[in-house]
């Protein structure tokens, strides 16, 4: 990550999947570090920091700001047409919104659509326990 400090161009290409890594990990600093730096003023990578910034806040377990940014990144990745970010925007909406004690099935049910769409069968396992297996039984 040091080798790209300072190069915007190719600092936040990826940087949403590397946060979830990251997350999943529990290192979030180098994504941190990456988020501190400017991104360039395109749409792609305005989608790629709301989405690493929502995985940083959830996984700070800061969950209504995760709900918010996941929610902007899911609009930003709809208007982009990345399917698979898309998804994985509204599946951290979902996380969020049942942390909060909210009603996230909406958002959970709209990322198993898309990741079926994909065939992503590890993300759609993970949405039915979330769900609690009643899409599986719907489909």
């Amino acid at each position: 990550m040091r080798r790209t400090r300072g190069r915007a161009r190719s600092r936040g290409i990826e940087v949403a999947e590397a946060a979830r890594i990251a997350a999943t990990v529990g290192e979030l600093e180098p994504v941190e570090l990456i988020l501190a730096d400017p991104f360039p003023p395109v749409q792609r990578a305005n989608a790629q920091r709301l989405a690493a910034r929502a995985v940083v806040a959830e996984a700070s377990e800061a969950f209504e700001e995760a709900l918010g940014l996941h929610t902007e990144a899911a609009q930003a990745w709809r208007a982009f047409g990345h399917i698979y970010e898309h998804a994985h925007a509204h599946a951290g909406a979902g996380r969020c919104a049942l942390a909060l004690g909210r009603d996230g099935e909406a958002d959970l049910a709209e990322a198993r659509t898309l990741f079926e769409q994909l065939g992503a069968k590890r993300h759609l396992g993970e949405l039915d326990d979330l769900l609690g297996g009643a899409a599986a039984a719907a489909s």
